[in-house]
């Protein structure tokens, strides 16, 4: 698991074995596990490119600027195609944006749901949420 693990992030110094048996412990519990299965095999079928332009509301896209899993190139991509989406690039940064840098990460992700608060809700309210 760890030469898979440093495949996706930039830093490989992170890639102790205490953080390589975290991350085998939450990925190897039964319900995470059939979900990255479920993911795997639906990201195979279906391309999800097709799918963006019918996304209707604010969409944040965090990448690493370093992701050679899934290149920035992509995220530029998926950029365009979703009409109300902002990309952020977090610089030193794989695949995993969210265990390689956790701070950055959590900053613009609470940033961009503070932001983006009102036009969330909005459709939320117009579908009859909270009923």
């Amino acid at each position: 698991m760890r030469a898979k693990l440093e495949e996706v992030v930039y830093d490989r110094a992170l890639v102790t074995p205490g953080w390589v048996e975290s991350v085998r412990q939450v990925a190897n519990t039964r319900s995470c596990a059939l979900r990255l299965v479920r993911f795997a095999k639906a990201a195979k079928r279906h391309s999800i490119a097709e799918r963006l332009p019918a996304l209707r509301l604010p969409t944040l896209l965090v990448w690493g600027m370093n992701d050679v899993v899934t290149p920035p190139e992509v995220a530029h991509r998926f950029n365009a195609l979703i009409a109300e989406s902002q990309l952020w690039l977090l610089a030193r940064c794989g695949h995993v944006p969210m265990l390689e840098r956790p701070e950055p990460f959590n900053r613009v992700v609470a940033d961009w749901l503070e932001a983006t608060r009102l036009a969330r809700e909005r459709p939320a309210r117009l579908a009859g949420a909270g009923r």
